[in-house]
């Protein structure tokens, strides 16, 4: 073979050895920007948000309120001295008794108690004529002093003033002040209270001074509340409570709790409300955590990419809540595939979470 002919040769032979690498570079950067691509693409994110208020229905109920029966015992009802939606304060007068019998029996008494003075002058006039009537002076004066304390006692029976033992505003039904089987005045106090109930799956939620808010229906505002307390023992919420012997127990329905609301404004007696109880813990959904070595683990979106944060979490109620390792804001990817890593580059699904 001549020298030509060797050399056309060897530059076939380095022209098919570049092409060869050329292909190869060409399909691995492809291939390279394919895998890429398909780690960018597939993910949607969790944004750690607060979770939704329980709700729950309620009514606004006086504090306080003390009802007034007609009581025939005591007599008639002479004077009512206050009038209907009128507001008291401690010790104001609102209505008073007149006894009629008790009246004759004072009347009686200071009969009685004027005919003893007469004795007593008449064997005034004869003591220093026989001494001895001193001891019955003194007997007169005894009786005389009796009469005197039972005649003060008819009186503040005779005539009985009912004072206000509390500030409030009055309801008056004066028709039925001659009625002793229903009130013919109420006395209500002018703070008002909320009165609610919470499921057994909620009872968590609530702390005694928590801040809720307070939806008047009636009237389409909202204002702010404060917990003021809690009951211990709960309400069955079924129709009937379970018989003698019941262990506390109830039907699917489970059991209610009732708590109290102190309103920062007033709202009137009676009226509907929607209590919302906000949740303060977070709650991370089960397909962002993986799990390893008894530790548990998400992966935080931070500038487009996937850094492996540790979390600890804790039992509450029914529910795990999250304890440390994300804040409210963090967008955490949702079911991570085997494959990704920290620090790994990733896109987030347009429209997921609040992301962009």
């Amino acid at each position: 073979m001549n020298k030509k002919a060797f050399q056309n040769k060897r530059n076939i032979i380095i022209a098919v050895i570049g092409l060869l690498v050329i292909t190869l570079m060409t399909l691995a950067l492809v291939q390279g920007k394919i895998t890429a691509k398909k780690s960018k693409d597939l993910y949607e994110v969790y944004v750690v948000r607060t979770q939704e208020p329980v709700i729950t229905d309620g009514i606004s109920r006086p504090n306080q309120e003390k009802s007034y029966y007609y009581d025939p015992t005591n007599g008639v009802i002479s004077a009512i001295h206050v009038k209907n939606g009128q507001n008291v304060k401690i010790s104001d007068p609102l209505f008073a008794y007149h006894n009629e019998t008790l009246a004759y029996q004072i009347e009686d008494a200071k009969t009685q108690q004027k005919r003893l003075y007469n004795q007593k002058k008449e064997l005034q006039k004869q003591v220093d004529i026989d001494p001895t009537l001193k001891q019955s002076i003194a007997e007169i004066d005894a009786q005389i002093a009796d009469l005197s304390t039972n005649i003060q006692r008819l009186r503040e029976k005779a005539n009985i003033v009912v004072y206000a033992p509390m500030e409030g505003k009055i309801i008056l039904d004066s028709n039925k002040k001659t009625d002793p089987s229903a009130p013919f005045l109420r006395l209500i106090s002018t703070t008002p209270m909320v009165v609610s109930t919470v499921s057994e799956y909620d009872y968590y939620a609530l702390k005694t001074d928590q801040k809720v808010r307070v939806y008047i229906n009636a009237e389409d505002r909202e204002i702010e509340g404060t917990v003021t307390g809690i009951d211990e023992l709960s309400t069955v919420s079924t129709v009937t409570a379970m018989g003698a012997g019941a262990t506390g127990t109830s039907s699917a329905g489970g059991v209610n709790f009732t708590f109290y609301v102190a309103p920062e404004e007033a709202i009137h007696v009676d009226f509907s409300v929607q209590i919302k109880i906000p949740l303060e813990e977070i709650i991370i959904p089960e397909e962002c955590i993986l799990a390893e070595e008894e530790k548990e683990y998400v992966f935080v979106v931070k500038e487009g990419k996937a850094v492996k944060q540790e979390i600890t979490r804790e039992k509450k109620g029914l529910q795990m809540v999250l304890t440390s390792g994300l804040v409210l804001g963090d967008e955490v990817l949702i079911s991570p595939d085997s494959a990704l890593t920290d620090g790994q580059d990733v896109r987030i699904k347009e429209g997921s979470g609040n992301a962009h």
